[in-house]
């Protein structure tokens, strides 16, 4: 094992702790660095979970209204089956609801949808723990 280095030039021997403390600032230089990129990182993953959230909060606000669009154009679409009820023609109702006869058509169709839904009832498993009695119906 080597102790001492001589220094080029001169007489002097120069100890080894001069290494040892070299490679201790290197490592601490290693360690600043490291924790420098890991601060990096953890704000890059901040900024990526504020981001995600943003966007999830938005999803959920979008689908309340959608939720709420879906309520409005049923009543829309009940209020016209009432007028075709009252024999007024589809451009009449169109002309009288100043609204484009395609709508007048769209809303019709949601509104025989539900009367279809509700001829054959259906119950979730969850409220019957998936029991049916010998006709078929929810126990």
């Amino acid at each position: 094992m080597r102790t001492l280095k001589l220094v080029e030039g001169t007489d002097e021997r120069e100890p080894t702790m001069a290494r040892t403390s070299t490679k201790k600032d290197n490592r601490e230089r290693a360690r600043q660095r490291r924790a420098e990129l890991d601060a990096e990182r953890a704000q890059r993953d901040a900024a990526i979970e504020d981001a995600a959230s943003t966007f999830f909060d938005a999803s959920d606000a979008r689908d309340e209204l959608l939720a709420k669009l879906d309520a409005i154009d049923l009543d829309r679409a009940l209020a016209i089956q009432a007028l075709v009820e009252l024999k007024e023609t589809n451009p009449r109702i169109a002309q009288l609801l100043d609204v484009p006869a395609a709508e007048v058509r769209r809303l019709r169709e949601l509104s025989a949808a539900p009367a279809a839904t509700e001829s054959a009832p259906t119950v979730d498993a969850e409220e019957t723990d998936g029991h049916r009695d010998a006709e078929g119906q929810a126990a």
